[in-house]
Formats: C-alpha cells, sequence, structure tokens
C-alpha cells in the first residue's frame, strides 16, 4: 500500500512548484523499499459487482421502492421518513411487530446509527444532505443489513442471533460496505486512509511514528492524491482542506493516547478495510451460490468464522 503510494507520487510529472514541493517532501517522508505484502489473489470487482447487483435489487426489491425515485436531495429529516418507511415495510411483511421500531432526529451528531438497546434508527441533524442514490445506498445499510439482521435474528432458536455473536461487528460493517458498493456499482477501498496512516504510526516499517510525525505524512498523501487522482489544482483553499481532514484522521486513530507516544495507537479503524476486503472475499467465493448468500441476512454473525457458520446451519427460525 505504501510502495503503491510512493509510486503514484513518484509518476506525477507536472510542473506546478507548490506541488513539486510537496512530492518531494512527501518522498521524504514516506519509507522505501518495502517487501510486498501482496500475495493474494486478485479479485475482479466487475464480475461481482455484475453478479450480485441483480440479486441485491431483487432481494431488496420492496425495501427499495420506499425511496422515491423522483426526490433529489434528501435532508436529515427526509432520511428520517425513508428509514421509518422502511420499518414500516418490514411491518407490513410481518417480520416486526407495529410500533417496536422506528427512526429518530439525534440532535448532537452528524452521523447514521441503528441504536439496537433503542430499537431506533439514528440520524443526525446535522447531516449532510444525501443524493438519491446515496439514500438508497444508506437504507441498504442500516435498514436493509443492520436491522434485517435484527429482526430475522430474533426469530431464531437462540436469541444471540438477533443481539449478535461474538466478534459479528466489523463484518457486519464490511457487509453493509460492499452491498452499498456492490448496489452502487463502484468498488471503494474502504479505510485506506486509516490502514495506511495506522501502520506507519505503529511503526510496521520499523520507525514509530507519533501524531505530529504521522499529521505530516497524512495532509501530504492526502493533497498529492488530489492531485494524481482528481487532477485537482494544490490551490491553499484545497491544502487547508486537506490538512483538516488529516488532522481529523490522526484525531481518530490516536483518540484516547497521549499523542506524543510514538506507536501508541487506538487501532479500531483498521477494520474499515480489513473487513471490507474480508467480505469481498467472502462474496468471491459463495459467487454462484444464491442461498448461501441470502443466508448472509438471517442473524447477526460473522459469515467468515467456521464456527459462527456451525452454530447457523444449527438454527431454526420461526
Amino acid at each position: 500500500m505504501i510502495n503503491n503510494l510512493r509510486d503514484k507520487v513518484v509518476n506525477y510529472q507536472g510542473t506546478d512548484d507548490t506541488a513539486l514541493t510537496i512530492k518531494q517532501e512527501l518522498l521524504g517522508l514516506l519509507p522505501e523499499d518495502l517487501p510486498s505484502t501482496d500475495n493474494t489473489q486478485t479479485i475482479d470487482y466487475a464480475e461481482l459487482i455484475n453478479y450480485y447487483r441483480p440479486l441485491i435489487e431483487v432481494y431488496f426489491a420492496g425495501l427499495l421502492a420506499v425511496v422515491p425515485d423522483d426526490k433529489d436531495r434528501f435532508e436529515p429529516e427526509d432520511m428520517v421518513q425513508v428509514f421509518a418507511a422502511g420499518i414500516r415495510y418490514y411491518e407490513s411483511i410481518g417480520l416486526v411487530e407495529p410500533g417496536k421500531w422506528d427512526s429518530e432526529i439525534n440532535p448532537d451528531s452528524k452521523s447514521i446509527a441503528t441504536n439496537q438497546e433503542r430499537c431506533r434508527i439514528e440520524v443526525g441533524a446535522k447531516r449532510k444532505s444525501m443524493s438519491n442514490m446515496e439514500m438508497k445506498q444508506s437504507l441498504l445499510h442500516e435498514d436493509g443489513i443492520h436491522l434485517l439482521r435484527r429482526l430475522l435474528g430474533d426469530k431464531a432458536s437462540f436469541a444471540a442471533m438477533g443481539t449478535g455473536l461474538v466478534g459479528y461487528e466489523d463484518p457486519e460493517e464490511g457487509i453493509c460496505v460492499v452491498v452499498e458498493q456492490i448496489y452502487e456499482g463502484q468498488p471503494r477501498d474502504a479505510g485506506v486512509k486509516y490502514y495506511t496512516l495506522l501502520g506507519l504510526a505503529s511503526g510496521l516499517d520499523g520507525k514509530k511514528r507519533d501524531f505530529r510525525e504521522t499529521y505530516e505524512i497524512a495532509w501530504r498523501r492526502e493533497a498529492m492524491l488530489k492531485l494524481v487522482e482528481n487532477n485537482q489544482e494544490l490551490s491553499e483553499k484545497v491544502i487547508s482542506k486537506v490538512k483538516k481532514q488529516a488532522y481529523i484522521q490522526c484525531v481518530r486513530i490516536f483518540r484516547g493516547t497521549p499523542c506524543n507516544l510514538p506507536g501508541v495507537v487506538f487501532p479500531k479503524d483498521i477494520f474499515y478495510f480489513d473487513g471490507n476486503e474480508k467480505i469481498w472475499r467472502y462474496f468471491d467465493e459463495i459467487k454462484g451460490d444464491e442461498a448461501t448468500f441470502k443466508k448472509l441476512f438471517v442473524g447477526k454473525y460473522n459469515p467468515t468464522d467456521p464456527e459462527h457458520q456451525k452454530l447457523v446451519e444449527a438454527a431454526t427460525w420461526s
């Protein structure tokens, strides 16, 4: 991953003085000649998207139908209505008793979350508006996976399928992200920035780094990616923006630590990448087995864990 980043930066052939300065600074901060760790079989994302998108469209047709096709933008209040309509759909087909679940605004948040304890899908009042596609992806994420796995799990012969088997969380998030990407038709490297920065901060290249050292790499990485991937000019405004983004990234990976101790990080965000990658590979393994695909949604478990798989095979549903 670092080698790939170095290659992108080295291959930049622009003439802008600011960009060239940032390029040289970043190359001086990044480790060199790291051994390749990619010994896994390449995933054909296009093939998987072509296979799974029709399955997702059919399996979730009733749920996706609650999103009005003629609406272009969705504000937080609109999102609440869509998530609630998804819940009403589940009520109409007998998956949950009326009134048990609902959706509501969380006045202090920017995020969207399925709160299992409160039986609520919470939409942050400060959440940015969504496009129609983003609304459908979010509906698949929250109602289609987090909530559906809870509702079907509650009907299993042992209660833990609803509340979640130990270790289900990260794989479930991976399923959410992969299903979103398949529906959109565009795979993304979820969590690459956190994976990269956590590796550098924790010293996987032999040099541990503190908050400041990691931040100096992070903002230059963001700037060069804007340049080489999006062909975006590095104006003062863009540089200011990527510095803010990099600061937020570093706050996430150093949260709960003194920040000035090299190598001491909060590693949770590494699962955004690991979970995404593992689930893509699982989807690749089960391609062609529609029954196993549908089984992904019957409860909160890790489909890549053999012990979880045995429990699912032994369970019955009412």
